[in-house]
């Protein structure tokens, strides 16, 4: 760890010296308060958070030309040495940045001018180019058109902030978001070297080989969003969700933000952080003063890691830029392109679990990014699930028609897969992985979530390990990512059978059954694991008995079965729901199909000039829930990929949520016909929430 030395008479947090030659500014306070998200608050609160962390101890303020909080901060930092808060302007440390519409040579000297204007103030202790990009001129904005990204000049706009630092600007200047490779280009004609490089780093994205790179450099790291930040797909923080950081939390009596802060600070990095409380600012300032243990900082090095922040984040959703993404992206990653059959280019972002894969389609001569979302599992450690996955649950195929569907999903971008024993489908499905592996459409396996199901015949609890050790013979694979109980019945064991007899149904024994569960998650079978089918009263009983909490529930859901109670309490225990049927479903007994037939759904898709199937997974996917869609068609394929780079109307989601409501698997419906339950009660069995 950097030895912190002292950062302002006032201040309560150490500092760490930054940069062998491109100081002549103070050292870097660790902890710094963000204002990239408090101007959402309203002036005066914004204000008020200001004041409160100055009088709590903070020293460094983060500010940007783009979060238009400059001139707030400056009344601030006046404000406070008025008050005597702080003696002088000097006692702060100011960061703010140049937004990639002025990363141009003639337009970084005027910004920094326009950025003190704003501040109030003759210089800034940092001065950070934002991001590793150029758009054309115009105001500071966001997002920002993809057709407006202009290859940059990074020499002549680094000897412009060179200038700057000459000039007593800024004290010392540096970048934000910038990759090895951006910082071994820059490094090769730098006079001044840049002094710090922010960059988002948490426990869930620790940035090891950057941060090794800028040690090595003499280059100081500042972290942004060390709580885990916004994440626009995904209602879970992987920060303050994670179950390894509340353990070590509880047994140290302190809060998850002040185990992450302090993590950061071990690292030998300073952090910004966002909050307008007073008791939050002083916790995440109460970090200095204690250690983690030896034990802590190795359960934290094994937190699976996933990333919030990507180019495509700050960029509007539709449009083609002429420069590639991969160039002014910040994941720290080797990118590959690799042609294929279907005259597309695979990009793959490898170490970026938030953006596992874009397709980018032939249009015309350019390139159509397709991009999949991706959620957190908040219990377990499978890698972040895509939001929409392919169901390979047809009846009747064959082996050869579900191997090529998959391949033709892989190939549309789909990287993840729903199958389950009773399918039949487990063996197609990863010869399929394999080939697709093989062809270089996927870098490994493990590219691919890939979920199977227990079937009611094995779940009972001696036989729930060989069941999935038998699916992962099939699938010709060492881990399942997802392994689900399909339903909360058991049955007398035998061939898997479809309907099950009804005097064949045995009680089910939950703390046996997940027991055994837990036990395949333990031996690394399977990354994580769920249940499908279950009632919250089903949940409930689970819970009781629970050592690990199930990472998902799937269920039947779509716009003509919105499953509400069932999502409102998943969502408050933090299981994910997975939606079966977004479509309405495969048509057993000739009746209608109340999704595709839906005259709300109709009108909504030809107003947006969508597909109806596209505005029922787009819905889906709005309720914060991952659509498992069955289509072996490579159009329809392709279809249902693209709901990511278009919202739903207000007016859209209250015509929806009137949509008369209407399940179509039930208990009975699983069932043959004849026969009588002689060991449990059909309620005790139901899949309809009550």
């Amino acid at each position: 760890m950097a030895s912190p030395g002292s950062s302002g008479r006032c201040s309560r947090t150490p500092g760490f010296p930054a940069g062998p030659l491109g100081g002549g500014g103070r050292a870097v306070p660790a902890l710094g308060l963000g204002t990239a998200s408090l101007r959402s608050v309203g002036e005066e609160s914004f204000r008020g958070a200001l004041l409160a962390a100055l009088e709590v101890g903070y020293r460094h303020i983060d500010t940007a030309s783009v979060y238009g909080s400059e001139r707030v901060v400056g009344e601030a930092v006046a404000g406070a040495a008025r008050r005597g808060v702080i003696a002088c302007r000097e006692e702060v440390f100011v960061t703010t940045k140049v937004w990639c519409t002025q990363c141009h040579p003639d337009l970084v000297l005027p910004s920094l001018r326009e950025s003190l204007q704003n501040l109030q103030m003759e210089y800034v202790d940092m001065y950070l180019v934002h991001w590793p990009m150029s758009v054309k001129p115009t105001k500071p904005h966001y997002p920002m058109k993809r057709e407006d990204i202009m290859p940059m000049d990074l020499r002549g706009v680094w000897q412009a902030m060179e200038e700057c630092h000459q000039l007593g600007l800024a004290k010392m200047i540096g970048v934000s978001n910038f990759t090895t490779k951006k910082l071994q280009e820059l490094l090769a004609f730098a006079k001044i070297p840049p002094a710090v490089n922010q960059v988002e780093l948490n426990p869930v994205w620790q940035q090891k080989k950057l941060m090794e790179f800028c040690k090595a450099k003499g280059i100081h790291v500042t972290a942004y969003f060390p709580l885990g930040g916004r994440h626009s797909t995904s209602t879970v923080n992987p920060v303050l969700d994670s179950d390894v950081l509340k353990e070590i939390a509880a047994a140290k009596g302190k809060s998850v933000a002040q185990i992450s802060l302090r993590w950061i600070y071990e690292q030998g990095a300073s952090m910004v952080t966002t909050s307008t409380k007073r008791e939050r600012l002083k916790e995440n300032i109460d970090i200095f003063d204690w250690q983690l243990s030896d034990e802590d900082r190795l359960k934290i090095s094994q937190i699976p890691q996933h990333k919030t922040v990507s180019v495509l984040s700050i960029l509007c959703p539709d449009g083609v830029s002429s420069v590639e993404l991969s160039e002014v992206d910040v994941v720290e990653s080797t990118t590959n392109f690799r042609p294929d059959s279907t005259n597309s280019i695979i990009v793959r972002l490898q170490n970026n679990p938030a953006i596992r894969c874009i397709l980018f389609h032939r249009a015309g001569g350019r390139a159509m990014a397709v991009v999949v979302p991706e959620a957190v599992l908040r219990h377990g450690d499978a890698r972040p699930m895509p939001a929409v996955g392919m169901g390979v649950a047809e009846y009747p195929s064959t082996p050869e028609r579900t191997r090529d569907a998959v391949l033709a999903a892989l190939e549309a971008g789909f990287r993840h897969f729903d199958t389950a024993s009773l399918y039949r489908t487990e063996a197609p499905l990863g010869e399929a992985i394999a080939e697709a592996t093989r062809r270089g459409l996927l870098a490994s396996r493990e590219e691919a979530f890939v979920t199977t199901k227990l079937w009611c015949t094995q779940c009972h609890p001696d036989l729930v390990l060989p069941s999935l050790r038998e699916s992962l013979r099939n699938l010709q694979m060492e881990y399942v990512d997802l392994y689900l109980i399909h339903l909360p019945i058991s049955v007398k064991p035998g061939p898997m059978v479809f309907p099950v007899k009804k005097e064949d149904v045995v009680p089910f024994d939950f703390g046996g059954v997940w027991r055994a569960m837990e036990e395949c998650h333990r031996l690394g079978l399977a990354k994580a694991i769920g249940v499908s089918n279950f009632t919250t009263k089903h949940i409930d009983k689970l819970l009781a008995v629970a050592t690990i909490l199930p990472a998902v529930n799937q269920v039947e859901m779509n716009p003509t079965w919105q499953q509400r109670t069932v999502r409102e309490y998943c969502d408050a225990k933090g299981i994910r729901v997975t939606a079966y049927s977004p479509l309405g479903g495969q048509n057993w007994g000739g009746s209608a199909n109340y999704v595709m037939e839906s005259s709300v759904l109709t009108e909504i898709a030809r107003a947006r000039g969508k597909s109806i199937a596209q505005v029922s997974l787009r819905w889906i996917y709005e309720q914060g829930v991952t659509p498992i869609a069955k289509s072996y068609r490579k159009e329809r394929l392709k279809e249902n990929l693209e709901i990511f780079d278009w919202e739903l109307t207000d007016e859209d989601r209250l015509k929806i949520s009137q949509i008369p409501q209407r399940k179509r698997v039930t208990a009975a419906s699983l069932f043959s016909p004849d026969g009588e339950f002689t060991s449990v009660d059909l309620p005790d069995i139901e899949i309809v929430e009550e």
